[in-house]
C-alpha cells in the first residue's frame, strides 16, 4: 500500500514541473509502430502527466490512465482537453500497489495493451507479482502485449529533479534473472522478452530493461 506521504511527494513534484516529459519515449513510439489500433484499448499504469497516454489517444487508442497522484491526473485531463483526445481518455485514481478491482468491473476483458514506463521499479517482488495475477482480469484473451520499462541493477538515481534522502526515490533494481523469476511465478504470463538498454544522460549511463509478454 502506498503511503500518504509518498502520494503527496509526487503530488508535489507534478504540480512543480509543468514541463517535464512532455514527448513519448521514442522506444514505445517504435514499439507499437504499425499496429492497428482499429477498436483496441489500452491500460496506462502510473501514467504521470501522461505523456504516452496523449500519445495513444492520439494515435486512436482508447485509453484508461491510472495513477495515485490526482495532481498527475489532473495535469493529463487539462492536456487532453488542448490535444482534442479526451474522449479517447478515462483517467482513474488507483494505488496500484493494493488494486481496487470492483473500480475495474466496467473494463474486466478490455485491454490490448497493457503498459508500465518506469513504475514497477517502486514495486518489491510481491508487488509486482500481486499486479500480474491481477492483470489478467481486465485483459483481452488475446492481448497483445504487457510492455514495461524498468530500470536496470547497473543504474543509478541522479535526477537532481528528486531529494531522495527520505527515501522517496528507492528503486527495486533488478537483473534480467530478477524478472524471469518474478514471471515465472504467475500463472498467467509467458516468460518475458527482455531486451538491455543503456543510454548516456550527461555524464552518467543510465541502465534499464524493455520487458515484454503476452498471457498464456
Amino acid at each position: 500500500m502506498t503511503t500518504e506521504k509518498e502520494i503527496q511527494q509526487w503530488n508535489r513534484f507534478y504540480a512543480s514541473f509543468e514541463k517535464l516529459m512532455r514527448i513519448p519515449d521514442i522506444r514505445l513510439v517504435r514499439e507499437l509502430a504499425g499496429v492497428d489500433v482499429e477498436g483496441k484499448a489500452a491500460l496506462v499504469l502510473g501514467c504521470g502527466n501522461g505523456r504516452h497516454t496523449i500519445y495513444l489517444g492520439q494515435r486512436g487508442w482508447h485509453v484508461v490512465a491510472v495513477d495515485y497522484s490526482e495532481e498527475a491526473l489532473h495535469k493529463l485531463r487539462v492536456w487532453a482537453e488542448k490535444e482534442r483526445v479526451q474522449s479517447h481518455i478515462v483517467t482513474m485514481r488507483v494505488d496500484l500497489k493494493a488494486p481496487n478491482v470492483p473500480l475495474f468491473n466496467d473494463f474486466g476483458g478490455k485491454f490490448d495493451l497493457v503498459l508500465a514506463w518506469s513504475v514497477l521499479d517502486y514495486f518489491t517482488d510481491e508487488e509486482v507479482l500481486q499486479l500480474l495475477e491481477w492483470l489478467p482480469s481486465v485483459c483481452t484473451v488475446d492481448a497483445q502485449q504487457l510492455i514495461i520499462w524498468v530500470r536496470g541493477e547497473k543504474d543509478r538515481i541522479h535526477n537532481p529533479l528528486f531529494d531522495s534522502s527520505d527515501g522517496f526515490m528507492k528503486t527495486e533494481k533488478r537483473n534480467q534473472n530478477d524478472w524471469r523469476s518474478i514471471f515465472g511465478r504467475s500463472a498467467h504470463w509467458m516468460e518475458p522478452v527482455i531486451d538491455e538498454r543503456w543510454e548516456t544522460f550527461g555524464q552518467f549511463n543510465e541502465h534499464y530493461y524493455l520487458i515484454r509478454s503476452v498471457l498464456k
